[in-house]
């Protein structure tokens, strides 16, 4: 039986909320700073949760994805030349296939993922939430969503150093050191997440769509 004492046991713990914290004040200042040239579109996985959600069109979703993971290509070789190796790691990126298998790695990824886009949607993408929360705290509360996870995540298992979250991210890692055979689960997951919740987005409740279109129609 895995238990949480087994996972403290391997120094996890403190890393992770150290991430979790960093992510939680350093997320809603770069939402704030780049929310007026793109919108914030940082994370593909956001991204491809906004086109799902009927929010972005195709054209822009996959002009923002490609520069996304261009961006996280330049990070990742970056990161090599600051340490002058490919032999480094970044938490979120790589898992211990010894002690992880690629099912478990997968679902934890998806669950966590689809509770990043719901909890995002819910507190700052949704259109309907904008007279709720406002410009202001919707950053905010995405950056402590992300930090959340972050924290819980990187304890949950031994051998797993927690969610990616952002799959250009992992991609750059893995451009600058060494790609790993499941790196698909940094693309699949995050997909899969947002084809279920774009579908729990217009279907539940079935008037939503219609509450979606009252809102545009008064924003414009």
């Amino acid at each position: 039986m895995v238990t949480l004492r087994s996972t403290f046991s391997t120094g996890a713990l403190v890393p992770s909320l150290l991430g979790g914290l960093t992510a939680s004040l350093v997320l809603p200042l770069f939402i704030f700073a780049t929310g007026p040239v793109s919108g914030a579109h940082l994370n593909p996985t956001i991204t491809i949760a906004t086109f799902f959600g009927r929010l972005a069109t195709l054209p822009r979703c996959i002009l923002y994805i490609g520069f996304q993971t261009f961006g996280g290509a330049m990070a990742g070789l970056l990161l090599r030349a600051s340490f002058d190796t490919r032999s480094f790691s970044v938490p979120g990126c790589y898992i211990d296939t010894t002690k992880v298998s690629t099912g478990s790695a997968f679902a934890i990824e998806f669950t966590t993922d689809f509770a990043l886009i719901f909890l995002s949607f819910g507190v700052g993408l949704d259109p309907r939430q904008r007279s709720v929360f406002g410009p202001a705290l919707g950053p905010i509360f995405v950056g402590i969503v992300l930090g959340m996870c972050t924290f819980v995540t990187g304890f949950s298992r031994i051998g797993y150093t927690g969610f990616s979250g952002n799959p250009a991210r992992c991609f750059g890692a893995m451009v600058g050191s060494h790609f790993a055979s499941y790196h698909w689960i940094h693309w699949i997951a995050p997909l899969s997440a947002s084809i279920i919740h774009g579908m729990l987005y217009y279907f539940i409740p079935p008037y939503s769509r219609k509450r979606t279109s009252d809102v545009s129609e008064e924003t414009s």
